[in-house]
């Protein structure tokens, strides 16, 4: 099923926005516009690449991702405080948006 990016204003006029998937794109169109909003527009979107769009992390820059991370864990640190500082420390902007 296909897409669409849309945007809208809802009753107290505050603009809004999102995705959602739909037949066409006229459909879309109607289902909100039932639940009270304005429509303003309604485009089909290309479909993301598998893995969020982000391409491929280097199998190099896992390992070595892996290994700090078993690291930091046998060293007690939190799963949450592990992850915040590898992100910080990786070169490879793919792994750090994971």
């Amino acid at each position: 099923m296909p897409t669409f990016a849309y945007t809208f204003r809802d009753a107290a006029g505050t603009v809004r926005s999102g995705t959602s998937e739909a037949e066409s794109a006229e459909t879309l169109r109607r289902r909100l516009q039932e639940q009270g909003f304005t429509v303003t527009e309604v485009r089909q979107v290309r479909a993301q690449r598998p893995g969020g769009g982000w391409g491929r992390v280097k199998l190099s820059d896992l390992a070595i991702f892996c290994r700090q991370f078993s690291t930091m864990q046998d060293a007690g640190v939190s799963i949450v405080r592990s992850l915040d500082v590898l992100g910080q420390q990786t070169q490879s902007p793919k792994l750090r948006r994971i």
